[in-house]
């Protein structure tokens, strides 16, 4: 026994010592460099193209492969993959099997081979980047690729894969999965995969028939940080980005669960639920490759929108000074899918901080970068609002013109929840077409055209009685004082009014309405940026003999148009400022001490 076991010993040592003295001798004399040319001629065959520029290096221990260092692959013209490092492994066992076999590999049948697969055992890549020149994809970077596969197998055994990629230069993924590939059957199984980055966490799982060309599976998504990702996004594609807003948490924590479902060169499904910082919604997609259409709905029962409006700055700082853009994020797949794109959102109530809107329905449509919002209808205020229109993002700066219709909108209900004042009341209803250029706010208000009609149905004023307002102040021509008891508020006619929208103000052409004794005409304009207001008001008396008690019965000018300037603050608790028009009055006065002082009044 002892005998035996020297002499396996003793042969074990000597085919150990001359595989050294083999290997040290091909170590002499094989330089592993000689192989770039038939590796770049097999590469060549394949369909791509190989360039090594660095060191190739053979490895043995503990397994053989091959490790080429500064590769590039080029797949077309600006577009190719560089790495420092390639190195592939093969398993002893497997490798001979191979060589004894049919395959003939100086036709590179091997290449199609499905055992060609087992050949190789791992993969590893380091520092790799993927270069590209085709839109819209050139500016999505792919650097710091790292990547181990290791146990590779092409009859169905899973295997482990890991992968670290940075994308966009500032988003780092980590990818870990486990792989099941069978070339016979064309199958591809990812029974799970988990992608971690700073932003949030991706896991899943996936089946892919390639002889059916369908993709099924789910995944799961875990506080997702959307405003980061915006914000990486933003750094290349400036359209992507949104305003900073009034909830400091908005958009940071998204989560969904989905299943789809994807038949090569046909349709695709997607359906699952999304959690938006803990508020539920259901979404659906469906896309037909073949016409490249592609169609989201998007519903929900409820949604609480006041935390993701833009922040209203508290300091006094210019307006360009604050950042403001289009909420054009949500509308990513209207810009960047190649066809006919549809969305579609459902919402049975939308609550704000201080209103509910309900019945919310929205539909836009997109093609070559036009933007359609062919309608977004809702119930508000005891009333009804529709908006239409569309943005073109053809050009450098974006272009956007839409249509805005109001229908009996309970001005009561509206004005505290939109100014915090409640001293309003009546039925509005208006029509207004607006276009402007560019997505900051400052580049809006200057450009921004629009025209438009307003009507107000039994207006009621309760701050002041106007025409008491207006008669004090005639009366004050004569030198004498009313002694009639007015009511609280004032009861408006009904209103009508144009207006124009130009350079940041808004502009009422005709405005006509009255009281009972007292026809009104008003026009001018107020500042949208400052929400300062001046208008000239003409009062003229309507019916002398339904006015026996009115002071404008008292003026000798009873026949003609007094006219008021009025001036005020749209945010303001306070009522207008009215004054006499002393370019037109200054005549008529008597008291000179008290025209001097409507004279200055009038001019602050």
């Amino acid at each position: 026994m002892y005998r035996l076991f020297k002499v396996v010993v003793s042969l074990g040592v000597i085919i150990g010592g001359l595989f050294t003295l083999v290997l040290v001798y091909l170590n002499l004399t094989f330089d592993p460099n000689d192989l770039r040319p038939t590796l770049q001629k097999i590469t060549v065959d394949s369909g791509f193209q190989v360039k090594i520029d660095g060191e190739i290096d053979v490895m043995v221990f503990p397994y053989p492969g091959l490790a080429m260092n500064l590769i590039e692959w080029k797949f077309s013209e600006g577009n190719y993959i560089s790495a420092e490092r390639l190195s592939l492994t093969a398993n002893w066992g497997v490798l001979f099997s191979f060589l004894k076999s049919s395959i003939r590999t100086q036709s590179n049948q091997w290449i199609t081979d499905p055992a060609s697969v087992d050949v190789i055992d791992s993969v590893h890549l380091v520092n790799a980047k993927v270069h590209t020149q085709s839109k819209p994809w050139s500016k999505l970077s792919l650097s710091d690729i790292q990547l181990k596969v290791d146990n590779i197998s092409g009859q169905g055994r899973t295997f482990p894969v890991e992968l670290e990629i940075t994308i966009l230069e500032k988003l780092k993924l980590n990818i870990t999965t486990s792989l099941g590939v069978d070339i016979p059957s064309q199958i591809l199984k990812i029974p799970n995969f988990e992608i971690e980055s700073q932003l949030g966490k991706i896991e899943g799982q996936t089946l892919i028939d390639g002889a059916s060309g369908s993709i099924t599976g789910n995944l799961e998504t875990r506080n997702i940080n959307l405003l980061g990702l915006t914000e990486i996004l933003n750094y290349h594609f400036p359209q992507f980005s949104i305003p900073k807003m009034r909830g400091e948490r908005s958009l940071r924590s998204i989560g969904a669960t989905a299943e789809f479902d994807f038949i090569a060169s046909k349709t695709a499904h997607l359906d699952g639920s999304l959690s938006i910082d803990g508020q539920p919604l259901v979404f659906n997609l469906v896309s037909d490759a073949l016409n490249q259409n592609l169609q989201i709905l998007l519903s929900a029962k409820s949604f609480n929108l006041s935390n993701y409006l833009p922040k209203v700055e508290e300091t006094k700082q210019q307006i360009t000074e604050v950042q403001y853009s289009i909420l054009l994020s949500p509308l990513a797949p209207l810009i960047m899918w190649p066809g006919a794109t549809q969305i579609e959102i459902d919402l049975e109530q939308l609550r704000m901080d201080e209103f509910e809107i309900s019945n919310v329905y929205a539909n836009f449509s997109s093609f070559e970068s036009i933007i359609q919002l062919n309608t977004l209808n809702a119930d508000l205020f005891g009333g009804y609002a529709d908006l239409t229109g569309l943005v073109n993002l053809q050009e450098n700066i974006p272009r956007s013109e839409f249509k805005i219709n109001l229908a009996t909108i309970n001005l009561a209900s509206m004005l505290p929840a939109i100014t915090g004042n409640s001293d309003t009341n009546g039925s509005l209803s208006m029509d207004l077409d607006l276009a402007f250029n560019g997505i900051g706010l400052e580049n809006v208000l200057n450009s921004t055209v629009g025209s438009g009609e307003i009507f107000v149905m039994q207006p009621r004023y309760s701050e002041l009685n106007l025409e008491q307002t207006l008669c004090s102040a005639v009366t004050l021509l004569e030198g004498s004082r009313s002694s009639k008891i007015w009511p609280t508020g004032t009861l408006l006619q009904d209103l009508s009014a144009e207006f124009e929208v130009r350079s940041g103000s808004l502009m009422v052409k005709e405005l006509t309405s009255g009281t009972e004794n007292i026809d009104l005409n008003l026009h001018g304009a107020v500042d949208i940026r400052s929400k300062d207001y001046q208008f000239l008001l003409k009062a003229r008396l309507n019916d002398r003999s339904n006015a026996q008690d009115s002071c404008f019965n008292k003026l000798s000018m009873n026949s003609q148009d007094i006219p008021f300037t009025c001036k005020g603050n749209i945010s303001a608790m306070s009522p207008p400022m009215c004054f006499p028009n002393m370019d037109v009055l200054g005549g008529v006065i008597k008291n000179k001490v008290l025209s001097d002082l409507f004279r200055k009044l009038s001019d602050l």
